[in-house]
């Protein structure tokens, strides 16, 4: 399995982001990788505080860089300190686009680690501006990942995000379960057209079908690769299902593809990955589907 060799790791040192470093650290990394701390320092005024503001921040720094090289016990690893300036979740994306990370790892918010994101936080508005597949950390990491609920889209976002999960997980110790929920699309639509019951039934069906021989594809390609992997099928709205299979088979990732789509604040609209991101209470990796 291919290691990661670039992440990138947002910090702005609180304990949240603490846990995304040990998270980015406890990772498949390659050998010789390079891990990227950046902390991204708002434009401040009066500018004679700047000089000193940075030199606290870059201590800052130093001193996380120091504690995650102390943790790895004098590996190869490398960790690249940046000190960026701006927002920081379009500070996050630009470095991360401009450095090919395979990863960008993040906790939610302050270190609180709760579910339900503010609006505007930083991990958030990185769902957004970010082309770098997104890991948002919420779980102290005490262990390899050991099950991923991957979320199924058969329009094909989601294979970014299985792709990944299977790099970020130690092979045979963790199991990988496909979920997809059948909603059959434009549902409403195709009731006011006045299609009877018994066609709408069987739309259902057929549905219902071409997803289980999806999800019985993918299983088998995904056990070809050593994983222990298993499907399920749900009916009902995406974002109920996601999240109560996660709370049920006690996932500790949930891994989602989705599309570029926003308004014009910059947010995903309506996205499955930005309501599942927000209130999950496991880590979440988010994966952009390449543009055609």
């Amino acid at each position: 399995m291919k290691r990661l060799h670039r992440v990138l790791v947002g910090t702005d040192f609180t304990p949240g982001a603490v846990r995304a470093a040990r998270r980015a650290l406890s990772l498949p990394l390659a050998p010789a990788a390079t891990v990227e701390l950046i902390h991204a320092m708002p434009r401040i005024a009066p500018r004679a505080f700047e000089p000193s503001v940075k030199q606290a921040a870059m201590a800052a720094l130093d001193r996380q860089a120091a504690g995650m090289l102390r943790r790895e016990g004098g590996s190869r690893l490398r960790i690249r300190k940046t000190l960026a300036s701006g927002p920081p979740a379009e500070a996050l994306a630009r470095e991360a686009t401009a450095h090919r990370s395979d990863l960008v790892v993040v906790g939610p918010r302050g270190g609180r680690g709760l579910p339900d994101l503010d609006l505007g936080s930083t991990a958030e508005r990185l769902l957004a501006e970010s082309t770098v597949p997104v890991l948002i950390v919420r779980r102290a990491p005490g262990r390899p990942y050991r099950h991923v609920l991957v979320a199924v889209d058969l329009g094909g976002s989601s294979e970014e995000a299985l792709a990944l999960a299977m790099r970020l997980v130690a092979g045979g110790a963790c199991r990988i379960t496909m979920l997809h929920a059948s909603d059959l699309p434009l549902e409403a639509g195709i009731r006011l057209a006045g299609t009877s019951a018994m066609e709408f039934a069987r739309l259902r069906e057929r549905s219902r079908a071409d997803a289980e021989r999806f999800l019985a594809i993918e299983t088998k390609r995904v056990k070809r690769r050593g994983f222990a992997a298993d499907w399920e099928l749900s009916d009902g709205d995406a974002r109920s299902v996601i999240l109560t299979a996660a709370r049920r088979l006690r996932a500790d990732l949930v891994a989602l593809g989705t599309r570029r789509a926003r308004d014009r604040t910059g947010f995903l609209i309506g996205s499955v990955a930005r309501w599942v991101a927000r209130r999950a209470a496991c880590d979440v990796l988010v994966a952009r589907m390449p543009a055609n």
